[in-house]
Protein backbone atom coordinates (compact mmCIF):
# COMPACT_ATOMS: atom_id res chain seq x y z
CA UNK A 1 0.00 0.00 0.00
CA UNK A 2 1.05 3.72 0.01
CA UNK A 3 1.59 3.67 3.95
CA UNK A 4 3.07 1.70 6.45
CA UNK A 5 1.42 1.09 9.87
CA UNK A 6 3.11 0.98 13.04
CA UNK A 7 2.01 -0.07 16.23
CA UNK A 8 2.59 3.28 18.93
CA UNK A 9 1.68 4.36 22.28
CA UNK A 10 -0.72 7.40 22.85
CA UNK A 11 1.56 8.93 25.82
CA UNK A 12 -1.15 11.42 26.77
CA UNK A 13 -3.96 9.48 26.91
CA UNK A 14 -2.09 6.26 27.85
CA UNK A 15 -3.54 4.11 24.83
CA UNK A 16 -1.74 1.89 22.16
CA UNK A 17 -2.94 2.84 18.78
CA UNK A 18 -1.91 2.40 15.23
CA UNK A 19 -0.13 4.85 13.18
CA UNK A 20 -0.49 4.64 9.37
CA UNK A 21 2.66 6.72 8.15
CA UNK A 22 2.92 7.93 4.51
CA UNK A 23 5.88 6.04 2.21
CA UNK A 24 8.54 9.22 1.69
CA UNK A 25 8.09 8.13 -1.38
CA UNK A 26 4.45 8.50 -2.26
CA UNK A 27 4.44 12.52 -1.37
CA UNK A 28 6.34 12.61 -4.57
CA UNK A 29 3.11 11.82 -6.25
CA UNK A 30 0.03 14.21 -6.00
CA UNK A 31 -2.52 11.07 -6.72
CA UNK A 32 -1.04 9.11 -3.90
CA UNK A 33 -1.22 12.37 -1.76
CA UNK A 34 -4.92 12.68 -2.75
CA UNK A 35 -5.25 9.04 -2.00
CA UNK A 36 -4.07 9.27 1.76
CA UNK A 37 -6.33 12.55 2.25
CA UNK A 38 -9.31 10.90 0.76
CA UNK A 39 -8.57 7.87 3.52
CA UNK A 40 -8.28 10.42 5.89
CA UNK A 41 -11.36 12.46 5.16
CA UNK A 42 -13.79 9.36 4.77
CA UNK A 43 -12.43 8.07 8.23
CA UNK A 44 -13.05 11.35 9.90
CA UNK A 45 -16.47 11.16 9.47
CA UNK A 46 -17.34 7.39 9.90
CA UNK A 47 -17.72 5.93 13.61
CA UNK A 48 -18.81 2.29 13.43
CA UNK A 49 -18.12 -0.46 15.93
CA UNK A 50 -16.81 -2.41 13.14
CA UNK A 51 -14.77 0.49 11.53
CA UNK A 52 -11.26 0.92 12.64
CA UNK A 53 -11.60 4.94 13.80
CA UNK A 54 -9.66 7.81 13.06
CA UNK A 55 -7.69 9.61 15.99
CA UNK A 56 -6.00 11.94 14.94
CA UNK A 57 -4.01 13.48 11.50
CA UNK A 58 -0.93 15.43 11.55
CA UNK A 59 2.86 15.89 9.95
CA UNK A 60 6.34 15.61 11.74
CA UNK A 61 9.25 15.70 10.34
CA UNK A 62 7.90 15.84 6.73
CA UNK A 63 5.96 12.77 6.57
CA UNK A 64 2.33 12.41 6.92
CA UNK A 65 0.42 10.20 9.34
CA UNK A 66 -2.95 9.35 11.18
CA UNK A 67 -3.27 7.63 14.20
CA UNK A 68 -6.54 5.03 13.88
CA UNK A 69 -7.47 1.95 16.61
CA UNK A 70 -5.27 -0.75 17.01
CA UNK A 71 -7.03 -4.25 16.14
CA UNK A 72 -4.75 -6.84 17.85
CA UNK A 73 -5.77 -9.73 15.53
CA UNK A 74 -4.40 -9.76 12.25
CA UNK A 75 -6.12 -9.84 8.99
CA UNK A 76 -9.31 -11.78 7.57
CA UNK A 77 -6.36 -12.62 5.21
CA UNK A 78 -3.99 -13.89 7.49
CA UNK A 79 -6.63 -15.57 9.59
CA UNK A 80 -7.99 -17.55 5.92
CA UNK A 81 -4.31 -18.29 5.84
CA UNK A 82 -3.80 -20.18 8.93
CA UNK A 83 -6.79 -22.34 8.73
CA UNK A 84 -6.33 -25.40 7.74
CA UNK A 85 -9.94 -27.00 7.60
CA UNK A 86 -12.60 -25.03 5.91
CA UNK A 87 -13.92 -21.85 7.80
CA UNK A 88 -17.07 -22.65 10.37
CA UNK A 89 -20.23 -21.60 7.91
CA UNK A 90 -21.72 -19.69 11.43
CA UNK A 91 -18.15 -17.61 11.83
CA UNK A 92 -18.35 -16.81 7.94
CA UNK A 93 -21.70 -15.36 8.15
CA UNK A 94 -21.39 -13.78 11.37
CA UNK A 95 -18.15 -12.22 9.88
CA UNK A 96 -19.68 -11.09 6.57
CA UNK A 97 -23.11 -9.69 8.83
CA UNK A 98 -20.39 -7.46 10.56
CA UNK A 99 -18.65 -6.32 7.45
CA UNK A 100 -22.30 -5.79 5.87
CA UNK A 101 -23.36 -3.90 8.68
CA UNK A 102 -19.92 -1.46 8.54
CA UNK A 103 -20.68 -1.37 4.65
CA UNK A 104 -24.02 -0.43 4.62
CA UNK A 105 -23.17 2.94 7.65
CA UNK A 106 -20.56 3.89 5.06
CA UNK A 107 -23.03 3.74 2.14
CA UNK A 108 -25.60 6.08 4.54
CA UNK A 109 -22.42 8.54 4.69
CA UNK A 110 -22.32 8.88 0.53
CA UNK A 111 -19.54 6.87 0.42
CA UNK A 112 -18.54 3.44 -1.22
CA UNK A 113 -15.32 1.63 -0.25
CA UNK A 114 -14.52 0.07 -3.58
CA UNK A 115 -11.67 -2.18 -2.48
CA UNK A 116 -13.31 -4.66 0.09
CA UNK A 117 -10.79 -8.01 0.41
CA UNK A 118 -10.20 -9.90 3.06
CA UNK A 119 -6.80 -8.09 3.94
CA UNK A 120 -8.86 -5.16 4.28
CA UNK A 121 -10.59 -6.36 7.38
CA UNK A 122 -9.05 -7.08 10.69
CA UNK A 123 -10.20 -9.52 13.29
CA UNK A 124 -9.78 -8.13 16.99
CA UNK A 125 -9.03 -10.60 19.72
CA UNK A 126 -12.51 -11.95 19.74
CA UNK A 127 -13.00 -12.22 16.27
CA UNK A 128 -15.18 -9.33 15.38
CA UNK A 129 -14.37 -7.43 11.83
CA UNK A 130 -13.40 -3.96 11.89
CA UNK A 131 -13.00 -2.44 7.90
CA UNK A 132 -10.03 -0.47 6.93
CA UNK A 133 -7.65 1.14 4.32
CA UNK A 134 -10.38 3.64 2.59
CA UNK A 135 -7.90 4.92 -0.06
CA UNK A 136 -9.88 4.31 -2.73
CA UNK A 137 -13.24 5.49 -0.68
CA UNK A 138 -15.48 7.00 -3.53
CA UNK A 139 -18.35 9.84 -3.01
CA UNK A 140 -20.22 9.16 -6.62
CA UNK A 141 -22.42 12.07 -6.33
CA UNK A 142 -19.07 14.01 -6.06
CA UNK A 143 -17.85 15.91 -9.57
CA UNK A 144 -14.07 15.89 -8.43
CA UNK A 145 -12.58 13.01 -10.93
CA UNK A 146 -9.76 11.11 -8.84
CA UNK A 147 -10.24 8.20 -10.58
CA UNK A 148 -9.95 8.96 -14.33
CA UNK A 149 -12.47 7.28 -16.86
CA UNK A 150 -10.59 3.86 -18.12
CA UNK A 151 -8.32 3.82 -14.84
CA UNK A 152 -8.16 0.47 -12.52
CA UNK A 153 -8.84 0.89 -9.37
CA UNK A 154 -8.84 -1.91 -6.89
CA UNK A 155 -8.13 -5.63 -6.49
CA UNK A 156 -8.99 -7.52 -9.57
CA UNK A 157 -10.06 -10.57 -8.48
CA UNK A 158 -12.44 -8.44 -5.74
CA UNK A 159 -13.98 -6.31 -8.37
CA UNK A 160 -17.43 -5.92 -9.55
CA UNK A 161 -17.56 -6.42 -13.41
CA UNK A 162 -18.33 -2.71 -13.91
CA UNK A 163 -15.49 -1.33 -11.80
CA UNK A 164 -13.14 -3.98 -14.04
CA UNK A 165 -14.81 -2.11 -16.99
CA UNK A 166 -12.45 0.96 -15.47
CA UNK A 167 -15.65 3.41 -15.89
CA UNK A 168 -16.23 5.50 -12.63
CA UNK A 169 -19.91 6.27 -13.89
CA UNK A 170 -20.93 2.76 -13.27
CA UNK A 171 -19.51 1.98 -9.71
CA UNK A 172 -22.79 2.54 -7.32
CA UNK A 173 -23.18 1.22 -3.98
CA UNK A 174 -24.20 -1.98 -5.73
CA UNK A 175 -20.22 -2.35 -6.42
CA UNK A 176 -19.63 -3.17 -2.76
CA UNK A 177 -22.32 -5.63 -2.52
CA UNK A 178 -20.50 -7.62 -5.25
CA UNK A 179 -17.60 -7.27 -3.40
CA UNK A 180 -19.07 -8.69 -0.25
CA UNK A 181 -20.40 -11.22 -1.96
CA UNK A 182 -16.88 -12.16 -2.82
CA UNK A 183 -15.86 -11.90 0.41
CA UNK A 184 -18.34 -14.39 1.63
CA UNK A 185 -17.67 -16.58 -1.44
CA UNK A 186 -13.55 -16.67 -0.24
CA UNK A 187 -15.09 -17.11 3.83
CA UNK A 188 -16.89 -20.33 3.06
CA UNK A 189 -15.14 -21.95 -0.09
CA UNK A 190 -11.62 -21.00 0.43
CA UNK A 191 -10.74 -18.92 -2.37
CA UNK A 192 -12.17 -16.33 -4.22
CA UNK A 193 -14.17 -17.21 -7.66
CA UNK A 194 -11.88 -15.41 -10.04
CA UNK A 195 -8.07 -15.46 -10.30
CA UNK A 196 -6.57 -15.85 -13.54
CA UNK A 197 -2.51 -16.64 -14.04
CA UNK A 198 -2.15 -12.26 -14.99
CA UNK A 199 -4.41 -9.46 -14.22
CA UNK A 200 -5.60 -9.96 -17.77
CA UNK A 201 -6.96 -13.65 -17.17
CA UNK A 202 -8.26 -12.28 -13.98
CA UNK A 203 -10.09 -9.16 -15.17
CA UNK A 204 -11.50 -10.77 -18.04
CA UNK A 205 -13.15 -13.76 -16.17
CA UNK A 206 -14.60 -11.14 -13.82
CA UNK A 207 -16.30 -9.67 -16.35
CA UNK A 208 -17.40 -12.56 -18.81
CA UNK A 209 -17.59 -15.74 -16.30
CA UNK A 210 -19.79 -16.76 -14.42
CA UNK A 211 -18.38 -17.95 -10.52
CA UNK A 212 -18.18 -21.68 -10.31
CA UNK A 213 -21.25 -22.52 -8.39
CA UNK A 214 -20.21 -22.55 -4.46
CA UNK A 215 -22.09 -26.01 -3.44
CA UNK A 216 -19.78 -27.46 -6.03
CA UNK A 217 -16.65 -26.29 -3.73
CA UNK A 218 -17.85 -26.81 -0.32
CA UNK A 219 -21.10 -29.93 -0.12
CA UNK A 220 -22.10 -28.67 3.59
CA UNK A 221 -22.95 -25.12 2.00
CA UNK A 222 -27.19 -24.88 2.58
CA UNK A 223 -28.73 -23.76 -0.78
CA UNK A 224 -30.02 -20.84 1.16
CA UNK A 225 -26.15 -19.44 1.05
CA UNK A 226 -25.73 -19.89 -1.88
CA UNK A 227 -28.67 -17.68 -3.32
CA UNK A 228 -27.48 -15.38 -1.02
CA UNK A 229 -23.88 -15.39 -2.04
CA UNK A 230 -25.07 -15.60 -5.70
CA UNK A 231 -27.34 -12.47 -5.63
CA UNK A 232 -24.63 -10.33 -3.96
CA UNK A 233 -22.66 -11.33 -7.27
CA UNK A 234 -25.13 -10.77 -10.07
CA UNK A 235 -23.29 -9.34 -12.96
CA UNK A 236 -25.68 -7.41 -13.63
CA UNK A 237 -26.28 -4.78 -10.87
CA UNK A 238 -29.48 -4.10 -10.89
CA UNK A 239 -30.13 -7.72 -10.15
CA UNK A 240 -27.87 -7.78 -6.70
CA UNK A 241 -29.56 -6.52 -3.32
CA UNK A 242 -30.95 -3.30 -3.20
CA UNK A 243 -28.61 -2.03 -0.81
CA UNK A 244 -26.09 -3.34 2.03
CA UNK A 245 -28.82 -3.34 4.63
CA UNK A 246 -31.00 -6.24 2.77
CA UNK A 247 -28.24 -8.45 2.31
CA UNK A 248 -27.34 -8.30 5.75
CA UNK A 249 -31.00 -8.94 6.79
CA UNK A 250 -31.00 -12.11 4.69
CA UNK A 251 -27.90 -13.34 6.23
CA UNK A 252 -29.76 -12.58 9.47
CA UNK A 253 -32.47 -14.68 8.03
CA UNK A 254 -30.25 -17.52 7.20
CA UNK A 255 -28.79 -17.34 11.14
CA UNK A 256 -32.14 -17.54 12.79
CA UNK A 257 -33.57 -20.43 10.62
CA UNK A 258 -36.30 -18.17 8.28
CA UNK A 259 -36.35 -18.16 4.71
CA UNK A 260 -33.94 -15.70 2.75
CA UNK A 261 -35.23 -13.64 -0.17
CA UNK A 262 -32.69 -14.35 -2.35
CA UNK A 263 -34.03 -17.16 -5.16
CA UNK A 264 -31.57 -19.95 -6.62
CA UNK A 265 -30.95 -17.55 -10.36
CA UNK A 266 -31.35 -19.49 -13.93
CA UNK A 267 -28.34 -19.56 -15.33
CA UNK A 268 -29.02 -19.39 -18.63
CA UNK A 269 -30.97 -15.89 -18.09
CA UNK A 270 -28.09 -14.14 -16.33
CA UNK A 271 -25.91 -15.12 -19.01
CA UNK A 272 -27.90 -14.08 -21.66
CA UNK A 273 -28.46 -10.40 -19.89
CA UNK A 274 -24.69 -10.07 -19.17
CA UNK A 275 -23.60 -10.73 -22.89
CA UNK A 276 -26.47 -7.86 -23.81
CA UNK A 277 -24.99 -5.43 -20.79
CA UNK A 278 -21.71 -5.52 -21.08
CA UNK A 279 -20.24 -6.97 -24.54
CA UNK A 280 -20.00 -3.85 -26.50
CA UNK A 281 -18.17 -1.76 -23.12
CA UNK A 282 -16.27 -5.14 -22.41
CA UNK A 283 -14.50 -5.14 -26.06
CA UNK A 284 -13.87 -1.60 -25.53
CA UNK A 285 -12.17 -1.36 -22.37
CA UNK A 286 -10.86 -5.14 -22.09
CA UNK A 287 -8.81 -4.14 -25.39
CA UNK A 288 -7.98 -1.40 -24.26
CA UNK A 289 -6.72 -2.91 -20.78
CA UNK A 290 -4.71 -6.01 -23.42
CA UNK A 291 -3.11 -2.75 -25.70
CA UNK A 292 -2.10 -0.29 -22.59
CA UNK A 293 -0.71 -3.33 -20.96
CA UNK A 294 1.75 -3.89 -24.45
CA UNK A 295 1.97 -0.20 -25.02
CA UNK A 296 3.85 -0.24 -21.32
CA UNK A 297 5.81 -2.83 -22.21
CA UNK A 298 6.93 -2.35 -25.73
CA UNK A 299 6.74 1.57 -26.28
CA UNK A 300 4.17 3.69 -28.09
CA UNK A 301 2.88 1.61 -31.15
CA UNK A 302 1.81 4.73 -33.55
CA UNK A 303 -1.24 6.16 -33.71
CA UNK A 304 -3.07 6.84 -36.85
CA UNK A 305 -4.30 3.69 -37.70
CA UNK A 306 -6.99 2.85 -40.25
CA UNK A 307 -10.27 1.47 -38.94
CA UNK A 308 -10.20 -1.43 -41.31
CA UNK A 309 -10.08 -4.80 -40.98
CA UNK A 310 -6.47 -4.23 -42.62
CA UNK A 311 -5.29 -1.42 -40.53
CA UNK A 312 -6.15 -3.61 -37.40
CA UNK A 313 -4.53 -6.29 -38.65
CA UNK A 314 -1.53 -3.67 -39.06
CA UNK A 315 -2.06 -3.05 -35.53
CA UNK A 316 -1.37 -6.79 -34.71
CA UNK A 317 1.60 -7.42 -36.86
CA UNK A 318 3.14 -4.27 -35.27
CA UNK A 319 2.67 -6.22 -31.78
CA UNK A 320 4.35 -9.08 -32.97
CA UNK A 321 7.03 -7.05 -34.43
CA UNK A 322 7.50 -5.48 -31.15
CA UNK A 323 8.22 -9.12 -29.52
CA UNK A 324 4.72 -9.31 -27.12
CA UNK A 325 4.56 -13.03 -26.79
CA UNK A 326 1.79 -15.30 -25.13
CA UNK A 327 -1.35 -15.08 -24.11
CA UNK A 328 -1.53 -11.35 -24.00
CA UNK A 329 -0.69 -11.03 -27.62
CA UNK A 330 -3.12 -13.61 -28.48
CA UNK A 331 -5.98 -11.76 -26.62
CA UNK A 332 -4.70 -8.57 -28.11
CA UNK A 333 -5.31 -10.00 -31.42
CA UNK A 334 -8.54 -11.38 -30.90
CA UNK A 335 -9.71 -8.62 -29.47
CA UNK A 336 -8.76 -6.20 -32.07
CA UNK A 337 -10.12 -8.44 -34.98
CA UNK A 338 -13.80 -8.74 -33.15
CA UNK A 339 -14.03 -4.80 -32.53
CA UNK A 340 -15.73 -4.16 -35.50
CA UNK A 341 -16.37 -0.38 -35.90
CA UNK A 342 -15.10 0.35 -32.83
CA UNK A 343 -11.43 2.67 -33.51
CA UNK A 344 -8.12 2.19 -32.42
CA UNK A 345 -8.56 5.60 -31.42
CA UNK A 346 -11.03 4.86 -29.51
CA UNK A 347 -9.43 2.00 -27.84
CA UNK A 348 -6.52 4.34 -26.86
CA UNK A 349 -9.37 6.47 -25.38
CA UNK A 350 -10.44 3.96 -23.44
CA UNK A 351 -6.53 2.16 -22.42
CA UNK A 352 -6.74 0.95 -18.72
CA UNK A 353 -3.65 0.85 -16.05
CA UNK A 354 -3.82 -0.91 -12.93
CA UNK A 355 -3.54 0.51 -9.98
CA UNK A 356 -3.02 -2.02 -7.36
Amino acid sequence: GMGVVYRARQVSLGREVAVKVMRPAEILFSESMKRFGRETRALAKLRHPHIAAIHDVGESGGNLYFTMDLIEGGTLAEYMGRRKRPIPLAFGVRVLRQVGGAVAFVHGHGLVHRDLKPANILLDEENNAHVVDFGLALDPAAHATLTATGRLMGTPAYMAPEQALGERALVTERTDIYGLGVLLYELVCGAPPFKGGSIIDTVRSVVQDEPERPRKLRKDLPPALENVILKAMAKDPARRYGTAAAMVADLERFETGEDVEARAPSVAGVAARHVRRYRAPYAAAFGGLVVAMLLTVNGPLGTGIDDTPEGRLAVIEELDAAGAEGAATALARSTLKGLGAVSYTHLRAHETRHDL
